[in-house]
């Protein structure tokens, strides 16, 4: 009996261990994620130099539905916008499994920060070619 007792709080121990990060992980947009610059020396060892901070914004936070049918232009100029004001290291996400549907838009700086998209979904244009009417041919 006790012997099944010390199973039981080994498994639930090692379950508690497995799970815990996913309960406690902050929401994408609140990360900070530490990002180490390590230099080496002639030596071969590591010497760490500075610590950047990184800023993660998702596009489904700023409105996107990333459905592929619905228009996203808006949210991306928002979190490019916000991103854009913003110090230090930034990066955008188009979060895996989403299509995101994205019209003609220009994007750029000058900008506070550096940007990084990470696009692990799909950005579409739209099917219907009036829509690069009058666009700059060049871009």
């Amino acid at each position: 009996m006790s012997s099944s007792i010390y199973v039981f709080v080994i498994f639930f121990i090692h379950i508690t261990i497995l799970v815990n990060p996913f309960l406690t992980y902050p929401p994408q947009t609140q990360l900070q994620k530490l990002d180490s610059v390590i230099r080496l020396t002639h030596s071969g060892s590591m010497i760490r130099t500075r610590t950047r901070f990184r800023r993660v914004l998702s596009i489904t936070d700023f409105g996107a539905i990333g459905d592929g049918f619905q228009d996203d232009t808006q949210a991306f100029l928002e979190v490019w916008k916000i991103a854009c004001s913003l110090s230090g290291f930034i990066v955008v996400v188009f979060p895996y499994g989403k299509t995101f549907l994205v019209h003609p838009i220009d994007i750029g700086g000058p900008c506070r920060s550096k940007i990084t998209l990470r696009i692990s979904g799909t950005i579409v244009a739209p099917q219907d070619p009036e829509v690069w009417n009058g666009l700059n041919k060049r871009k």
